[in-house]
């Protein structure tokens, strides 16, 4: 398996989409404690959340806390500087982003 440089020394950008989500799915995704702490504007909700966050949003519904994933030859991919949750109320969707790097 050939590794893309810019992996191996830097960071590269995650996204997902998530479509026809309502705003009370969304807050009871998140649970009030990061619902509390997002910004609020008029047409949607962010919340930048670092790893003690995500660590609470996952570990609290019995998911487990896994963000990273080995691979081979003793490198790992991994999640880093958190991600960025925005939730459009116009087209219903959240948008996360994130970066990861590997780690050798």
């Amino acid at each position: 398996m050939v590794y893309k440089p810019s992996l191996k020394y830097g960071k590269a950008r995650t996204s997902l989409e998530l479509p026809c989500l309502s705003m009370a799915v969304v807050s009871a995704m998140l649970g009030p404690e990061l619902v509390a702490k997002a910004t609020n504007g008029k047409k949607q909700l962010q919340l930048k959340a670092d790893s003690e966050d995500l660590s609470q949003l996952f570990s609290d519904k019995g998911w487990g806390c896994c963000f990273s994933k080995s691979l081979r030859y003793g490198a790992t991919l991994g999640l880093v500087d958190g991600l960025t949750l925005t939730y459009n109320e116009a087209s219903e969707t959240l948008k996360v982003h994130g970066m990861y790097t590997m780690f050798k």
